[in-house]
């Protein structure tokens, strides 16, 4: 069976709303890659916060939790396979923004190091504190900047 058949397969096993968030961060990072270089952050976090207005959230719970990862994998799938290539920072966006429209709360961290004598920074998607699109071991190499970053850009505005 040729590569093609095999994910093809794959994505017809998915539930409907994995293939909705597949195809909707298909749409989504390009578009996330466009706003950041046009508008900024700033503009952007106000944008995309204004189109999922999180209610009251609940107490994460493990099918939040579970549900979150499954969302993440779709997220990273779309990165993966599309010809644009996402980097951290638009999939933890994208993620962030796609849990909120289903009520679930998370925070967009950004992490920092210094590596074999240059700095690096990552972005990833936090819920209660567990990392949901990323291996915790990874991120673990990384200094956290205090709260959550869609928070800090708030107070910019």
């Amino acid at each position: 069976m040729t590569r093609f058949l095999r994910r093809l397969n794959a994505y017809i096993g998915r539930s409907n709303e994995e293939r909705w968030t597949f195809f909707a961060s298909l749409i989504l990072l390009p578009a996330l890659a466009l706003a950041l270089n046009r508008v900024g952050m700033r503009r952007t976090r106000a944008f995309l916060e204004a189109r999922a207005r999180l209610a009251q959230p609940a107490a994460p719970t493990e099918e939040a939790h579970a549900r979150a990862r499954r969302i993440a994998r779709m997220v990273n799938a779309a990165a993966r396979y599309s010809p644009y290539k996402a980097n951290c920072l638009k999939r933890s966006l994208a993620l962030w923004w796609l849990l909120r429209r289903r009520g679930i709360d998370s925070d967009v961290r950004i992490g920092v190091r210094k590596a074999e004598g240059t700095f690096q920074a990552h972005a990833w998607v936090e819920m209660d504190g567990v990392v949901v699109n990323d291996s915790a071991r990874f991120v673990g190499a990384f200094t956290p900047f205090a709260g959550d970053v869609m928070t800090i850009y708030r107070f910019l505005d």
